[in-house]
C-alpha cells in the first residue's frame, strides 16, 4: 500500500458509498460476485481515490489487496 490512509476521509467515503446502494436499481438482484466487486471497488477508491477510481485503478487495488492478505492473513 502506497502512502497513509486517510481513515476520516476513507470513512466518510464508504459511508457515502454505501449510502447510495440501495438507491440503485435491482441491487437486491445483484449476483454475489457482483456485490463483493463493489465492496472491492468502494474500498478501494475510499482509501485514495486518485489511485484506485475507474478500472485500472480497481486493478490495482485488487492486486494490492491480493498482496495484503498474503502478508497478514489473520
Amino acid at each position: 500500500m502506497s502512502g497513509k490512509i486517510d481513515k476520516v476521509k476513507a470513512a466518510e467515503s464508504l459511508a457515502e458509498y454505501w449510502g447510495t446502494y440501495a438507491g440503485q436499481h435491482g441491487y437486491a438482484d445483484y449476483t454475489d460476485r457482483t456485490f463483493m466487486e463493489d465492496a472491492i471497488y468502494g474500498l478501494g477508491v475510499a482509501i485514495n481515490p486518485d489511485e484506485y477510481r475507474f478500472a485500472q485503478g480497481r486493478k490495482r487495488f485488487k492486486d494490492m489487496l491480493r498482496e495484503y492478505l498474503v502478508a497478514y492473513p489473520e
